[in-house]
Protein backbone atom coordinates (compact mmCIF):
# COMPACT_ATOMS: atom_id res chain seq x y z
CA UNK A 1 0.00 0.00 0.00
CA UNK A 2 2.75 2.47 0.88
CA UNK A 3 4.48 1.83 -2.44
CA UNK A 4 1.21 2.63 -4.18
CA UNK A 5 0.83 5.78 -2.11
CA UNK A 6 4.23 6.95 -3.28
CA UNK A 7 3.13 6.51 -6.88
CA UNK A 8 -0.14 8.31 -6.28
CA UNK A 9 1.71 11.22 -4.70
CA UNK A 10 3.36 11.96 -8.03
CA UNK A 11 0.00 12.27 -9.74
CA UNK A 12 -1.25 14.57 -7.01
CA UNK A 13 1.92 16.54 -7.57
CA UNK A 14 1.02 16.88 -11.24
CA UNK A 15 -2.59 17.79 -10.53
CA UNK A 16 -1.64 20.57 -8.19
CA UNK A 17 0.43 22.23 -10.89
CA UNK A 18 -2.01 21.72 -13.72
CA UNK A 19 -2.75 25.49 -14.04
CA UNK A 20 0.88 26.24 -14.89
CA UNK A 21 1.55 23.19 -17.06
CA UNK A 22 1.48 25.16 -20.28
CA UNK A 23 4.17 27.58 -19.19
CA UNK A 24 7.69 26.92 -20.43
CA UNK A 25 9.44 28.67 -17.52
CA UNK A 26 6.93 29.36 -14.75
CA UNK A 27 7.98 32.16 -12.40
CA UNK A 28 9.05 31.06 -8.90
CA UNK A 29 5.98 32.62 -7.27
CA UNK A 30 3.75 30.41 -9.43
CA UNK A 31 5.79 27.23 -9.32
CA UNK A 32 7.61 26.70 -6.05
CA UNK A 33 9.02 23.40 -7.30
CA UNK A 34 10.39 23.54 -10.82
CA UNK A 35 10.55 19.74 -11.00
CA UNK A 36 6.79 19.63 -10.61
CA UNK A 37 6.24 21.85 -13.61
CA UNK A 38 8.58 19.77 -15.71
CA UNK A 39 6.78 16.57 -14.71
CA UNK A 40 3.35 18.02 -15.46
CA UNK A 41 4.54 19.12 -18.90
CA UNK A 42 5.74 15.61 -19.62
CA UNK A 43 2.50 14.11 -18.31
CA UNK A 44 0.24 16.32 -20.39
CA UNK A 45 2.43 15.70 -23.43
CA UNK A 46 2.04 11.96 -22.90
CA UNK A 47 -1.74 12.28 -22.67
CA UNK A 48 -1.84 14.32 -25.88
CA UNK A 49 0.25 11.68 -27.64
CA UNK A 50 -2.62 9.27 -27.03
CA UNK A 51 -5.23 11.87 -28.01
CA UNK A 52 -6.40 12.42 -24.43
CA UNK A 53 -7.14 15.99 -23.43
CA UNK A 54 -4.83 17.32 -20.68
CA UNK A 55 -7.95 18.37 -18.78
CA UNK A 56 -8.63 14.66 -18.17
CA UNK A 57 -5.65 14.51 -15.84
CA UNK A 58 -7.97 15.27 -12.93
CA UNK A 59 -10.23 12.30 -13.60
CA UNK A 60 -7.22 10.04 -14.12
CA UNK A 61 -5.74 11.13 -10.81
CA UNK A 62 -8.93 10.37 -8.95
CA UNK A 63 -9.25 6.98 -10.64
CA UNK A 64 -5.68 6.16 -9.70
CA UNK A 65 -6.13 7.42 -6.16
CA UNK A 66 -9.08 5.13 -5.51
CA UNK A 67 -8.29 2.15 -7.77
CA UNK A 68 -4.54 2.07 -8.31
CA UNK A 69 -3.21 0.82 -11.63
CA UNK A 70 -6.50 -0.93 -12.37
CA UNK A 71 -8.40 2.26 -11.68
CA UNK A 72 -6.36 4.39 -14.03
CA UNK A 73 -6.39 1.66 -16.68
CA UNK A 74 -10.17 1.51 -16.50
CA UNK A 75 -10.44 5.26 -16.87
CA UNK A 76 -8.08 5.28 -19.84
CA UNK A 77 -10.25 2.71 -21.60
CA UNK A 78 -13.34 4.78 -20.80
CA UNK A 79 -11.57 7.62 -22.62
CA UNK A 80 -11.22 5.48 -25.74
CA UNK A 81 -7.93 3.61 -25.43
CA UNK A 82 -7.83 -0.10 -26.04
CA UNK A 83 -5.99 -2.50 -23.77
CA UNK A 84 -2.77 -2.35 -25.77
CA UNK A 85 -2.72 1.44 -25.83
CA UNK A 86 -3.46 1.60 -22.12
CA UNK A 87 -0.58 -0.73 -21.36
CA UNK A 88 1.73 1.28 -23.59
CA UNK A 89 0.79 4.59 -21.95
CA UNK A 90 1.31 3.21 -18.46
CA UNK A 91 4.69 1.81 -19.51
CA UNK A 92 5.74 5.21 -20.86
CA UNK A 93 4.59 6.80 -17.63
CA UNK A 94 6.93 4.60 -15.58
CA UNK A 95 9.79 7.20 -15.51
CA UNK A 96 7.34 9.79 -14.20
CA UNK A 97 6.26 7.39 -11.48
CA UNK A 98 9.89 6.80 -10.58
CA UNK A 99 10.43 10.55 -10.32
CA UNK A 100 7.82 10.70 -7.60
CA UNK A 101 9.19 7.96 -5.38
CA UNK A 102 10.85 10.41 -2.98
CA UNK A 103 7.90 12.20 -1.43
CA UNK A 104 9.73 14.03 1.36
CA UNK A 105 8.71 17.36 -0.13
CA UNK A 106 6.10 16.38 -2.70
CA UNK A 107 3.73 15.34 0.04
CA UNK A 108 3.58 18.93 1.12
CA UNK A 109 1.48 19.57 -1.94
CA UNK A 110 -1.17 17.19 -0.77
CA UNK A 111 -1.48 19.67 2.06
CA UNK A 112 -1.82 22.48 -0.45
CA UNK A 113 -4.71 20.61 -2.08
CA UNK A 114 -6.45 20.38 1.28
CA UNK A 115 -5.73 24.00 2.24
CA UNK A 116 -6.95 25.31 -1.12
CA UNK A 117 -10.19 23.32 -0.93
CA UNK A 118 -10.91 24.60 2.56
CA UNK A 119 -10.19 28.21 1.68
CA UNK A 120 -12.66 28.14 -1.20
CA UNK A 121 -15.40 28.53 1.40
CA UNK A 122 -15.20 31.16 4.14
CA UNK A 123 -17.25 29.05 6.55
CA UNK A 124 -14.95 26.08 6.10
CA UNK A 125 -11.92 28.32 6.50
CA UNK A 126 -13.21 29.35 9.92
CA UNK A 127 -13.03 25.70 11.02
CA UNK A 128 -9.73 24.87 9.34
CA UNK A 129 -7.84 23.56 12.36
CA UNK A 130 -10.67 21.23 13.30
CA UNK A 131 -10.91 19.98 9.72
CA UNK A 132 -7.16 19.42 9.31
CA UNK A 133 -6.90 17.60 12.63
CA UNK A 134 -9.83 15.29 11.92
CA UNK A 135 -9.60 14.95 8.16
CA UNK A 136 -9.29 11.19 8.36
CA UNK A 137 -12.68 10.90 10.06
CA UNK A 138 -15.43 11.39 7.43
CA UNK A 139 -18.21 11.38 10.04
CA UNK A 140 -16.65 14.34 11.82
CA UNK A 141 -16.13 16.19 8.54
CA UNK A 142 -19.73 15.57 7.51
CA UNK A 143 -20.92 16.88 10.86
CA UNK A 144 -18.95 20.10 10.34
CA UNK A 145 -20.36 20.48 6.83
CA UNK A 146 -23.88 19.97 8.13
CA UNK A 147 -23.36 22.54 10.89
CA UNK A 148 -22.23 25.05 8.30
CA UNK A 149 -25.17 24.32 6.01
CA UNK A 150 -22.97 22.87 3.27
CA UNK A 151 -24.93 20.22 1.44
CA UNK A 152 -25.48 18.63 -1.94
CA UNK A 153 -22.76 18.72 -4.59
CA UNK A 154 -20.55 21.04 -2.57
CA UNK A 155 -20.52 18.69 0.40
CA UNK A 156 -20.02 15.66 -1.85
CA UNK A 157 -17.08 17.29 -3.60
CA UNK A 158 -15.40 18.14 -0.30
CA UNK A 159 -15.94 14.65 1.09
CA UNK A 160 -14.52 13.16 -2.11
CA UNK A 161 -11.44 15.32 -1.68
CA UNK A 162 -10.98 14.13 1.89
CA UNK A 163 -11.32 10.51 0.80
CA UNK A 164 -8.80 11.08 -1.96
CA UNK A 165 -6.12 12.64 0.24
CA UNK A 166 -6.59 10.22 3.13
CA UNK A 167 -6.09 7.33 0.70
CA UNK A 168 -2.74 8.96 -0.03
CA UNK A 169 -1.86 8.95 3.66
CA UNK A 170 -2.74 12.57 4.44
CA UNK A 171 -2.09 13.40 8.07
CA UNK A 172 -1.10 16.34 10.28
CA UNK A 173 2.49 15.41 9.35
CA UNK A 174 1.63 16.34 5.76
CA UNK A 175 0.53 19.78 6.92
CA UNK A 176 3.72 20.10 8.98
CA UNK A 177 5.86 19.36 5.92
CA UNK A 178 3.84 21.89 3.95
CA UNK A 179 4.50 24.54 6.62
CA UNK A 180 8.23 23.82 6.60
CA UNK A 181 8.47 23.82 2.80
CA UNK A 182 6.58 27.08 2.44
CA UNK A 183 8.69 28.79 5.11
CA UNK A 184 12.00 27.65 3.62
CA UNK A 185 10.96 28.54 0.09
CA UNK A 186 9.81 32.04 1.08
CA UNK A 187 12.99 32.73 3.03
CA UNK A 188 15.23 31.49 0.24
CA UNK A 189 13.44 33.84 -2.13
CA UNK A 190 13.86 36.73 0.30
CA UNK A 191 17.51 35.89 0.91
CA UNK A 192 18.49 35.73 -2.75
CA UNK A 193 16.01 36.73 -5.45
CA UNK A 194 18.50 35.70 -8.15
CA UNK A 195 18.04 31.98 -7.45
CA UNK A 196 16.46 30.09 -10.31
CA UNK A 197 13.21 28.22 -9.84
CA UNK A 198 15.13 24.98 -10.12
CA UNK A 199 17.57 26.00 -7.37
CA UNK A 200 14.73 27.14 -5.12
CA UNK A 201 12.92 23.85 -5.49
CA UNK A 202 16.08 21.79 -5.05
CA UNK A 203 17.14 23.60 -1.89
CA UNK A 204 13.65 23.44 -0.41
CA UNK A 205 13.50 19.69 -1.02
CA UNK A 206 16.95 19.25 0.47
CA UNK A 207 16.07 21.21 3.61
CA UNK A 208 13.35 18.66 4.40
CA UNK A 209 15.53 15.62 3.89
CA UNK A 210 19.17 16.53 4.70
CA UNK A 211 19.81 19.71 6.65
CA UNK A 212 23.61 19.51 6.48
CA UNK A 213 23.55 19.03 2.71
CA UNK A 214 21.06 21.88 2.42
CA UNK A 215 23.37 24.23 4.29
CA UNK A 216 26.39 23.30 2.16
CA UNK A 217 24.51 23.62 -1.14
CA UNK A 218 22.83 26.88 -0.11
CA UNK A 219 26.12 28.48 0.88
CA UNK A 220 27.67 27.34 -2.40
CA UNK A 221 24.87 29.15 -4.22
CA UNK A 222 25.43 32.32 -2.22
CA UNK A 223 22.40 32.05 0.06
CA UNK A 224 22.54 33.84 3.39
CA UNK A 225 21.85 30.71 5.45
CA UNK A 226 21.96 32.67 8.71
CA UNK A 227 19.05 34.77 7.45
CA UNK A 228 17.04 31.64 6.67
CA UNK A 229 17.72 30.14 10.09
CA UNK A 230 17.14 33.37 12.02
CA UNK A 231 13.78 33.99 10.38
CA UNK A 232 12.50 30.44 10.04
CA UNK A 233 10.40 30.37 13.20
CA UNK A 234 8.44 33.48 12.22
CA UNK A 235 7.85 32.29 8.65
CA UNK A 236 6.89 28.82 9.88
CA UNK A 237 4.51 30.21 12.51
CA UNK A 238 2.95 32.60 9.99
CA UNK A 239 1.98 29.66 7.80
CA UNK A 240 -0.01 28.17 10.69
CA UNK A 241 -1.62 31.50 11.48
CA UNK A 242 -2.56 32.06 7.84
CA UNK A 243 -4.21 28.64 7.81
CA UNK A 244 -6.45 29.17 10.81
CA UNK A 245 -4.32 27.65 13.58
CA UNK A 246 -3.77 30.10 16.42
CA UNK A 247 -0.38 30.58 18.06
CA UNK A 248 -1.64 28.97 21.27
CA UNK A 249 -2.65 25.83 19.36
CA UNK A 250 0.49 25.32 17.28
CA UNK A 251 2.38 23.31 19.89
CA UNK A 252 -0.41 20.75 20.27
CA UNK A 253 -0.68 20.46 16.50
CA UNK A 254 3.10 19.93 16.21
CA UNK A 255 2.85 17.07 18.70
CA UNK A 256 0.10 15.51 16.63
CA UNK A 257 2.20 15.96 13.48
CA UNK A 258 5.19 14.31 15.16
CA UNK A 259 3.06 11.33 16.15
CA UNK A 260 1.73 11.12 12.58
CA UNK A 261 5.25 11.05 11.14
CA UNK A 262 6.26 8.30 13.57
CA UNK A 263 3.25 6.17 12.68
CA UNK A 264 3.82 6.63 8.94
CA UNK A 265 7.39 5.30 9.26
CA UNK A 266 6.46 2.45 11.57
CA UNK A 267 7.54 -0.32 9.19
CA UNK A 268 10.96 1.22 8.55
CA UNK A 269 13.19 1.20 11.66
CA UNK A 270 16.04 3.03 9.92
CA UNK A 271 13.78 5.86 8.78
CA UNK A 272 12.17 5.92 12.22
CA UNK A 273 15.61 6.24 13.85
CA UNK A 274 16.51 9.10 11.50
CA UNK A 275 13.25 10.88 12.32
CA UNK A 276 13.83 10.57 16.07
CA UNK A 277 17.39 11.85 15.64
CA UNK A 278 16.08 14.85 13.70
CA UNK A 279 13.83 15.66 16.65
CA UNK A 280 16.76 15.71 19.03
CA UNK A 281 16.60 12.27 20.61
CA UNK A 282 19.99 10.89 21.65
CA UNK A 283 21.47 7.82 19.93
CA UNK A 284 21.35 5.74 23.13
CA UNK A 285 17.66 6.44 23.67
CA UNK A 286 16.84 5.71 20.02
CA UNK A 287 18.70 2.39 20.24
CA UNK A 288 16.79 1.50 23.40
CA UNK A 289 13.43 2.44 21.87
CA UNK A 290 14.04 0.44 18.70
CA UNK A 291 15.82 -2.53 20.28
CA UNK A 292 14.13 -5.59 18.77
CA UNK A 293 11.52 -3.41 17.09
CA UNK A 294 9.57 -5.08 14.28
CA UNK A 295 6.36 -3.08 14.34
CA UNK A 296 3.49 -2.65 16.77
CA UNK A 297 1.38 -5.71 17.44
CA UNK A 298 -1.49 -3.70 18.91
CA UNK A 299 -2.68 -0.11 19.36
CA UNK A 300 -1.68 -0.35 23.02
CA UNK A 301 1.91 -1.07 21.97
CA UNK A 302 1.88 2.05 19.84
CA UNK A 303 0.47 4.10 22.72
CA UNK A 304 3.29 2.84 24.93
CA UNK A 305 5.86 3.74 22.27
CA UNK A 306 4.53 7.28 21.87
CA UNK A 307 4.36 7.62 25.64
CA UNK A 308 8.03 6.66 25.92
CA UNK A 309 8.76 9.60 23.60
CA UNK A 310 6.98 11.95 25.97
CA UNK A 311 3.93 12.44 23.77
CA UNK A 312 0.70 13.04 25.65
CA UNK A 313 -1.92 10.67 24.23
CA UNK A 314 -5.36 12.12 23.60
CA UNK A 315 -8.40 11.57 21.40
CA UNK A 316 -6.92 13.57 18.53
CA UNK A 317 -4.52 10.67 17.95
CA UNK A 318 -7.32 8.19 17.27
CA UNK A 319 -7.81 8.89 13.58
CA UNK A 320 -4.10 8.91 12.69
CA UNK A 321 -3.47 5.42 14.09
CA UNK A 322 -4.78 4.01 10.81
CA UNK A 323 -1.69 5.44 9.12
CA UNK A 324 0.23 2.39 10.31
CA UNK A 325 0.03 0.15 7.27
CA UNK A 326 -0.20 -3.29 8.84
CA UNK A 327 -3.23 -5.52 8.35
CA UNK A 328 -3.10 -7.18 11.79
CA UNK A 329 -2.72 -3.83 13.49
CA UNK A 330 -5.67 -2.38 11.58
CA UNK A 331 -7.77 -5.40 12.53
CA UNK A 332 -6.86 -4.82 16.17
CA UNK A 333 -7.61 -1.11 15.82
CA UNK A 334 -11.15 -1.84 14.69
CA UNK A 335 -11.89 -3.57 18.00
CA UNK A 336 -9.98 -1.08 20.15
CA UNK A 337 -11.63 1.61 22.26
CA UNK A 338 -9.40 4.65 22.40
CA UNK A 339 -11.30 6.05 25.37
CA UNK A 340 -10.09 3.14 27.51
CA UNK A 341 -6.56 4.54 27.36
CA UNK A 342 -7.44 7.85 28.99
CA UNK A 343 -5.69 11.10 28.21
CA UNK A 344 -2.60 10.89 30.42
CA UNK A 345 -0.63 8.00 28.99
CA UNK A 346 2.58 9.92 28.40
CA UNK A 347 5.78 9.31 30.34
CA UNK A 348 8.71 11.54 31.11
CA UNK A 349 10.64 11.61 27.88
CA UNK A 350 12.53 13.96 25.68
CA UNK A 351 11.08 17.41 25.06
CA UNK A 352 10.10 17.51 21.41
CA UNK A 353 9.12 21.16 21.22
CA UNK A 354 11.11 22.59 18.32
CA UNK A 355 13.79 19.89 18.20
CA UNK A 356 13.22 19.14 14.53
CA UNK A 357 14.82 19.50 11.14
CA UNK A 358 13.19 22.77 10.25
CA UNK A 359 16.32 24.83 10.96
Amino acid sequence: MKHLRHLVVLFVFMLLFQPVSAQTSPPPTTCPYQQACEIIQQATGLLQKYNIAPTELDSLLKAFGTGGQEGIAGRLMELGLDQAQTGALLQEAAPLLQSGMNNSYIQGYIGELVNGSIKENDDLASRQQEIITGLRNPDNILAILNELGIEGEEAEAFLNMTQFVTELGYSPATFERTAQANAIYALLLESDDTLSGEDLSYLTMLSLSDLEAFEAEAIALGVDVAYVYDNFEDAYTNFFLENGISEDEIEAFQELAFASAIIELGDDPEALANLLASYGYEDDMIAELLNGYDGWASPSDLVDFLGALGLGINGDFDDIFSLYDDADFIDALEDWDFDDMGSDENTDGENTDGENTDG
